[in-house]
């Protein structure tokens, strides 16, 4: 075998790698985000993927007298993070 071909796979073997472990990392910050943003508002994974509406401006003055924040915003920020 000669030396290109040998460069080769082992450049081939180190992008796979490195794509195993971006895989793994994009994971881990997926489970992150679950128990720190969605978990804690009873939000699960299946609603969080669902479009939602934009906070009507009802909505958002509820949520300022309440001090409760909405479930939509959560998931309009884990579906923004999810996007970049």
């Amino acid at each position: 075998m000669s030396k290109l071909a040998k460069s080769i796979k082992k450049h081939q073997k180190l992008l796979q790698e490195h794509i195993k472990s971006a895989k793994l990392s994009s994971m881990i910050t997926q489970v992150y985000i679950y128990e720190l943003l969605l978990k804690p508002h009873g939000i699960t994974f299946e609603e969080a993927e669902k479009p939602v509406k934009p906070l009507t401006p009802k909505e958002v003055q509820k949520g300022l007298l309440t001090s409760k924040t909405p479930k939509k915003l959560f998931i309009r920020l884990y579906q923004q993070h999810q996007q970049k």
